[in-house]
């Protein structure tokens, strides 16, 4: 069974954590969606998900704020 995991993120620190959190997992089939809620965050979210194996980004152009 595939597992997916979205995070929807501006870059904050705790973001991390997350993505470490998720690589750190011993389930193999999963993947881990990034939702980048504004193109003014790119490049804060890009420095973070380097090296990270299991992430998948998905950039919203516009910030859509909370849910």
């Amino acid at each position: 069974m595939k597992v997916a995991i979205v995070t929807p993120t501006i870059g904050r620190e705790h973001l991390s954590k997350c993505l470490e959190s998720v690589d750190k997992q011993t389930y193999q089939d999963l993947i881990h969606y990034v939702f980048i809620d504004g193109s003014q965050y790119y490049d804060k979210v890009k420095d973070q998900i380097e090296g990270a194996t299991k992430v998948r980004t998905v950039l919203l152009e516009d910030n859509v704020g909370k849910g």
